[in-house]
C-alpha cells in the first residue's frame, strides 16, 4: 500500500484524520481577540472579493469568522490549481511570514466575515505560551498537509485523488451525522477537477460511480460522503 494512503486510513495505527486541523489554533486565537489581547479589526465581505493576489508583498494573517474563502494557483500556462477551500477558524496567509511575498491568491467563495492580524503582532501571538504551542501544532500539519499533497499527484490516480479530496474536505469541513459527513460548502465540479487535476466531466463521471457503489451522496447542494466505505475503496484500489 502507497505511504500516503497508509496515512489517510490510518493503517499505521494512528488517528484516521491525517489532515492538519487548525481549528485549536483558530478558537484560541478568538478567545484572545474577544478579550483585547490584541488587535484583529473585522472584514465583512461579498463573493469574489481578492483578500491578496499572487506575487502581492505583504505579512498580513486572515483568520476567517465566517463563510468561506479558496486559495488559488496557476500554472505557467495559465491553468487555474485550487489549493484549498477554508472556512470558519481557518488561518490564511501563513506562508507570507516567511516570504513576505503571496504565493497563492485568497479570494472569498461566499459572504465572508475575516479577521485581520498584521504580521507584526505575530511576536506578541508568540509570546502567549498556548497560542506558541497551537502555532507549532498547527505549522507541523500544515507542512506535513503540503508533502502529502505532492505525494498524491505523484502516486495516486485521478479517481483516487478525487476520493482522498473528498475525505479531506469532509473531514475538515464535513458535518457528522453517524458515520456519514456533509460537505456543506457548494463545490463545483469545475473546483474539484482544480483541487485534482482533471477535467469537469472526469469529476461527474468518477462521482457518478461513487454514487453508484454508495461510496458518497449528493443532496442538494451539500455533497455527503461515507467515510468508512470510501476508506475501504481507498484501500482495496491500492
Amino acid at each position: 500500500m502507497p505511504t500516503s494512503l497508509r496515512t489517510i486510513t490510518g493503517t499505521t495505527g494512528g488517528s484516521r484524520k491525517a489532515f492538519p486541523d487548525d481549528s485549536d489554533l483558530g478558537r484560541i486565537l478568538f478567545e484572545r481577540i474577544n478579550e483585547g489581547a490584541f488587535h484583529a479589526p473585522i472584514r465583512k465581505l461579498p463573493s469574489a472579493v481578492h483578500l491578496y493576489s499572487w506575487g502581492d508583498s505583504g505579512d498580513w494573517l486572515y483568520l476567517i469568522q465566517s463563510g468561506w474563502v479558496k486559495s488559488v494557483t496557476w500554472s505557467w500556462g495559465g491553468k487555474p490549481c485550487l489549493l484549498a477551500i477554508n472556512g470558519p477558524t481557518d488561518l490564511l496567509g501563513v506562508s507570507s511570514l516567511i516570504t513576505r511575498q503571496r504565493s497563492e491568491t485568497a479570494m472569498t467563495k461566499t459572504q465572508a466575515e475575516i479577521r485581520v492580524i498584521a504580521g507584526d503582532q505575530f511576536q506578541q501571538i508568540m509570546a502567549d505560551a498556548l497560542l506558541r504551542d497551537a502555532w507549532h501544532r498547527y505549522l507541523t500539519g500544515w507542512i506535513a498537509d503540503q508533502q502529502e499533497a505532492l505525494t498524491h499527484f505523484v502516486t495516486l490516480d485521478s479517481k483516487q485523488r478525487l476520493a482522498t479530496t473528498l475525505l479531506r474536505l469532509a473531514r475538515k469541513h464535513g458535518v457528522r451525522t453517524g458515520p456519514a459527513l456533509s460537505i456543506t460548502c457548494r463545490i463545483t465540479h469545475d473546483e474539484l477537477g482544480q483541487m485534482v487535476g482533471t477535467t469537469r466531466s472526469r469529476v461527474g463521471y468518477f462521482l457518478r460511480c461513487f454514487e453508484d457503489d454508495q461510496l458518497v451522496e449528493r443532496r442538494s447542494q451539500a455533497i455527503v460522503v461515507h467515510e468508512d466505505r470510501l476508506l475501504q475503496y481507498l484501500l482495496a484500489a491500492s
